[in-house]
């Protein structure tokens, strides 16, 4: 608390600092929280779709009536084999249907996202000594011997972390309004919700967790 109140007199004083390591460290293991987290509305909203193929009488649907088969599906231990148990039932129930071409392009979608979900749940963090404001911290490919002086080809750094998750984001959207076309239901958000936002400057990054406005 006192580190974010220093923070905000620093800026109320029109003076512009760096980011320091401290505060980079926060951001880093913050967004890296916030993009694992993310991830997790992912695997909610795939299984709200694998849930609606089992629908008897889908104009009546309710995710209640089909509880047993969420716990099913969050039994299955790994999302590869979450993907295929959705796409088996996807499969079964609307592959003659014009919702298959949408659902092939997200499961393309979703496989190149949850190699970047894996890195960063399952690889470890490093610090570079003398690094530069934005590249002090990074997730980096599994190494007997990481280098501590240099950056290791395929690093994540906070910026990389923050737009990965603004990607999760947007394909979760993607999900759910491909659920809602399934079940008929207009959608709350509009396609354009489906890109990916730019990450914001290291400084906004910061700004936005210690709540400097």
């Amino acid at each position: 608390m006192e580190q974010a109140k220093a923070y905000s007199r620093t800026l109320e004083k029109g003076i512009a600092m760096p980011v320091s390591i401290q505060q980079e460290h926060v951001a880093f293991y913050h967004e890296l929280g916030l993009a694992i987290t993310q991830w997790a509305h992912v695997e909610r909203t795939l299984c709200d779709i694998a849930t609606f193929c089992f629908a008897r009488d889908p104009a009546n649907f309710t995710l209640d009536q089909y509880s047993d088969h969420y716990d099913t599906f969050f039994a299955i231990e790994n999302f590869r084999s979450k993907v295929s148990y959705t796409d088996t039932v996807f499969q079964r129930r609307f592959s003659a249907t014009g919702h298959a071409a949408d659902w092939k392009a997200i499961l393309t979608s979703m496989a190149k996202r949850s190699r970047i979900r894996n890195a960063l749940a399952h690889n470890p963090a490093l610090g570079i000594y003398g690094a530069p404001e934005g590249r002090r911290y990074c997730i980096v490919p599994r190494s007997i011997e990481p280098s501590r002086s240099r950056y290791p080809e395929g690093a994540l750094f906070l910026q990389d972390i923050v737009r990965h998750r603004l990607k999760f984001f947007a394909l979760n959207i993607r999900l759910e309004r491909f659920y809602q076309r399934l079940r008929g239901m207009e959608s709350l958000h509009d396609a354009a919700s489906e890109q990916p936002r730019d990450p914001p400057p290291i400084q906004e990054i910061v700004d936005g967790i210690f709540n400097v406005s």
